[in-house]
């Protein structure tokens, strides 16, 4: 911590808008400093004021890290929930398409353009769609999902790439995408009441090979959700927390760490095997 202030004060630590890498040792370092700042703060009063300052002069990915890892570790913070790190660097986790169309996103001319697209084909298929209901219950298929503007919210995404509630059980789940409806909480629903939601798709099943012949991986190396999960699970056993200090010697940190890798590898990473196999020859069960 003090050799972090010092570095600060002679403005040799890493600058804002800068690259930051975890295994960078400099950038460890710096990480390190910062997390001690916070995670040993004795007062709330303190730790807000160490986070503030940090926002302000630190780089972005290490006050980020630092913060998520105090977070975390603190026992005071237990139940304290910080936006998923997908939201806060959307540019780690998305494609440069996705982003800039983000960016760029108007709610109120797409939501007029939809709807109206969506009038012209109810107005379109009105003579038809009983046709559709006739065809699934001669030839026992589910593809009667034909759906009118007055059945449709203008966030159900999934209803727009003709996917019905057979795949999607939005209205039979508490999902966060549909937890107002769900939740009781007054001052939850007095906050959320002027909130607007909006779902971009993204399809990564489709056109795999039109990048590279490694893109049929997509669906597993571009998996949102799993590579938040790699990410927390990376800082809830930060290889230098020591154990002592944090609570963490009996957790037999390195067994659990490989179990879970052997799990990702055996679990999600099935097709990933099969090609390393292709490319490389035989992997036996270590993966080596």
């Amino acid at each position: 911590m003090e050799k972090y202030y010092k570095a600060f004060k002679h403005g040799v630590t890493l600058p804002k808008g800068e690259f930051y890498g975890a295994f960078v040792e400099s950038h460890f370092e710096e990480l390190y400093g910062l997390f001690d700042f916070f995670y040993y703060a004795k007062s709330w009063e303190i730790f807000q004021r160490n986070v503030c300052w940090a926002r302000l002069y630190a780089n972005e990915g290490v006050f980020i890290h630092a913060l998520t890892l105090a977070v975390i570790h603190r026992e005071d913070f237990e139940g304290f929930i910080l936006p998923t790190i997908y939201e806060i660097f959307p540019q780690y986790f998305f494609n440069s398409k996705f982003v800039f169309e983000a960016e760029k996103f108007d709610y109120d001319v797409w939501s007029k353009y939809i709807m109206y697209e969506k009038e012209y084909k109810d107005f379109l298929y009105t003579d038809y769609t009983k046709y559709f209901k006739e065809f699934d219950d001669k030839y026992h298929y589910e593809y009667y999902n034909y759906f009118y503007t007055k059945d449709w919210k203008v966030w159900q995404w999934w209803k727009l790439m003709g996917l019905d509630y057979h795949w999607y059980s939005e209205e039979h789940f508490m999902l966060r995408d549909n937890s107002d409806h769900f939740n009781k909480d007054s001052k939850y629903l007095d906050m959320i009441k002027d909130v607007k939601k909006f779902w971009m798709p993204v399809d990564y099943t489709r056109d795999v090979y039109f990048f590279n012949e490694e893109s049929y991986l997509s669906y597993f190396t571009e998996d949102v959700e799993w590579n938040a999960f790699w990410y927390y699970f990376n800082l809830d056993y930060a290889p230098f927390l020591q154990g002592e200090a944090f609570g963490l010697s009996e957790d037999r940190r390195g067994e659990y760490y490989f179990y879970v890798v052997r799990q990702i590898w055996e679990h999600r990473g099935g097709c990933g095997v099969q090609h390393l196999q292709s490319q490389e020859g035989h992997l036996d069960a270590r993966g080596s």
